[in-house]
């Protein structure tokens, strides 16, 4: 998914990849490598990963690295989304 937004200083575009992974399955660092790869081969501003269950421990060290260039999101990042959204309604 591609989604870009216009700020005052620009637009935002970023690549968005969900993964529907059940529990104990965790999203692992190739992964999240991946996604890196297409971020910079499309000059994308950064790279979401929402998943329906978590993130190995080196995949979320990795991302740490470069962490204005990839955001990781599992299933209580999304929950607690989802509780604001609902709650703003």
């Amino acid at each position: 998914i591609y989604a870009s937004k216009l700020l005052p200083w620009g637009t935002t575009l970023l690549g968005v990849e969900c993964k529907k992974y059940t529990h104990p399955n965790k999203v692992s660092r190739p992964h999240i490598q991946k996604l890196l790869g297409v971020v910079e081969a499309n000059r994308l501003s950064a790279g979401v990963v929402a998943t329906s269950s978590y993130f190995t421990r080196d995949a979320r060290q990795f991302a740490k690295q470069i962490e204005h260039r990839l955001l990781l999101n599992d299933i209580d990042s999304l929950r607690n989304w989802l509780d604001i959204i609902k709650n703003k309604n």
